[in-house]
């Protein structure tokens, strides 16, 4: 199991920032005199995202603790490595990396829509890689979705949702992984969605 100094977690899976440095305590068994260099941390959905580290330190047989390395954002399976391969990327390995930076949203587009919902619209702004939900003033929309790019996290200046229901006019926001792993709250905004 992969644990950081946060204890906040997302369905029971770690998170740390993108830029390396963070430090990581892994459990698990059979690692004293096992274990050889290097760590590696394997984006398991993107070949975009892969990082390795050489230094670690290990506390008996069944724990180590080591840092993350700077790698692009990505959900990372952490591998420990001996002479006759590598472990398996399974759930308790994972840990988010995120792109570090406070969620901006500066526009939505069409900025109108029925008051039953279901408007869908283009969300523009900075640091909006790995979005977790978008908001229409306190609610949820229904649905949402990262354009893709060549990183795990999706574009980081705009996202794809649908309007929930609704009325007056209200600002449009969202939660990114940084967000949730740091405890700050949704992103700042000056883009509102006017329901008619």
């Amino acid at each position: 199991m992969v644990t950081t100094a946060n204890r906040r977690n997302l369905d029971g899976t770690y998170g740390a920032p993108d830029t390396g440095g963070a430090p990581l305590r892994v459990s698990g068994r059979g690692f004293a005199g096992q274990l050889i260099d290097p760590i590696e941390f394997n984006g398991p959905s993107t070949s975009a995202s892969n990082g390795t580290q050489y230094t670690f330190a290990l506390h008996g047989s069944t724990s180590l603790t080591t840092q993350t390395v700077a790698q692009n954002p990505a959900l990372v399976s952490v591998q420990l490595c001996t002479v006759t391969g590598c472990s398996a990327g399974r759930a308790a390995s994972h840990l988010y990396l995120y792109p570090p930076g406070g969620p901006r949203v500066s526009s939505v587009s069409p900025n109108s829509g029925p008051a039953k919902g279901g408007t869908k619209v283009t969300i523009r702004g900075q640091n909006l890689g790995c979005t977790l939900q978008t908001y229409f003033g306190k609610a949820k929309a229904r649905s949402f979705a990262q354009i893709p790019t060549f990183l795990y996290c999706g574009s980081t200046v705009a996202l794809n949702a649908t309007a929930p229901p609704g009325k007056g006019r209200v600002p449009v926001t969202v939660e990114t992984a940084e967000g949730f792993f740091t405890g700050t709250k949704p992103s700042t905004s000056t883009a509102r969605f006017r329901y008619k």
